[in-house]
């Protein structure tokens, strides 16, 4: 369990960092402010369907980094036997109106210990509309230290809006969920190692966000609680949770 812990968590948030999908929007015009919902204390749990580890995604703030007052998406993975290792990625965003932006993230790599990610200028997270087809890069740099040594880290991640469809998991079936594949590519200078190319994908439900992801390593997580409330086309496994339409703003190597 550890072993996968390492690897699928800390690697896999180190690479996602730097391109998270995070939406918020409407399904029917295409707005982002329905995919992701970004209030305070919003939270979603999901389980890998292997039985093994959990994820924990939570918007907290706000934080002020320079005059702009922003939101922090909490995501960690961590093993369900051991619920007190958590070491979250924080992601800073703010929603404008067009779409998502990353103004920092802060990530612990195993062996690199925490890294800062300040990108100047903001870069775009999602943009705004938002459709089937939609397509974006985001690009980020940052520096590490490994033995005294001065590591620079590259990683550029294409994302794309592959499919709109229906999605059931533990927490109920959500309708027209949008499906972002997520290519991320690392590299190191000096070039310590070569680092393939990797893939993640995840699932978004309008007016409730992340409902299904799959890692680098094919390990799906699942939806399994959250609380949002809803009230649109859900079939809830759990149907005790109610409606809303409120949204803001908003995803290993």
């Amino acid at each position: 369990m550890k072993d996968r812990f390492l690897t699928a968590g800390y690697r896999y948030c180190f690479i996602s960092l730097l391109t998270i999908v995070i939406v918020c929007g409407s399904v029917s015009d295409g707005h982002t402010q329905n995919y992701y919902p970004d209030d305070l204390g919003n939270t979603w749990t999901l389980h890998s369907t292997d039985g093994i580890d959990e994820r924990v995604v939570t918007i907290e703030g706000p934080e002020t980094i320079g005059t702009e007052s922003l939101n922090v998406i909490s995501d960690g993975t961590y093993p369900i036997s051991d619920p007190a290792s958590k070491n979250p990625t924080r992601l800073f965003i703010k929603t404008t109106p067009g779409g998502v932006l990353i103004f920092r993230a802060i990530v612990s790599v195993a062996i690199l210990g925490e890294i800062t990610i300040d990108y100047s200028p903001p870069q775009t997270f999602l943009p705004d509309p938002i459709e089937l087809g939609s397509e974006w890069t985001v690009s980020g740099e940052a520096t590490a230290s490994l033995l005294g040594l001065t590591i620079k880290i590259e990683a550029t991640s294409t994302a794309k809006v592959i499919a709109i469809a229906d999605v059931t998991v533990p927490a109920g079936t959500f309708q027209d969920c949008l499906r972002i594949e997520q290519q991320h590519q690392t590299q190191l200078s000096p070039a310590l190692a070569t680092l393939p190319s990797t893939t993640i994908t995840m699932w978004l439900a309008p007016d409730v966000g992340l409902v299904q992801a799959l890692d680098s390593k094919n390990v799906k997580f699942e939806l399994i609680s959250h609380n949002i409330p809803i009230d649109g086309p859900v079939v809830a496994v759990e149907p005790k949770w109610k409606l809303a339409t409120t949204w803001g703003a908003l995803k290993k190597w």
